[in-house]
């Protein structure tokens, strides 16, 4: 068998960052726990556009959960900024926004 030439080295390709659906999923119910949790240390109702959080605006409610996660989502689109799913320290997150 001849030898092949090889155009590309299959080492040296950068693993690509792929985000699915439950990585989302799962980011946004924690989200949404920590912002239920830092609202609740607050006199602040944690639904509804509690006005806790700078995003707030963006807020429609509690009509399919996760309102303060698709705040975010939101506002980080609007504002061309995105969104590391894979980070789950919120403090820092938040801090960067």
């Amino acid at each position: 068998m001849k030898n092949q030439i090889m155009f590309v080295e299959v080492a040296n390709i950068p693993k690509q960052n792929i985000i699915t659906g439950y990585q989302k999923q799962k980011w946004k119910d924690k989200f949404q726990a920590y912002c239920d949790k830092e609202a609740n240390k607050s006199d602040c109702s944690p639904w509804c556009k509690c006005g806790y959080m700078d995003y707030c605006d963006y807020c429609r409610g509690m009509a399919n959960g996760n309102p303060c996660a698709k705040a975010v989502i939101e506002m980080c689109a609007r504002n061309k900024k995105e969104i590391d799913y894979t980070n789950l320290d919120f403090e820092k997150f938040l801090e960067e926004l």
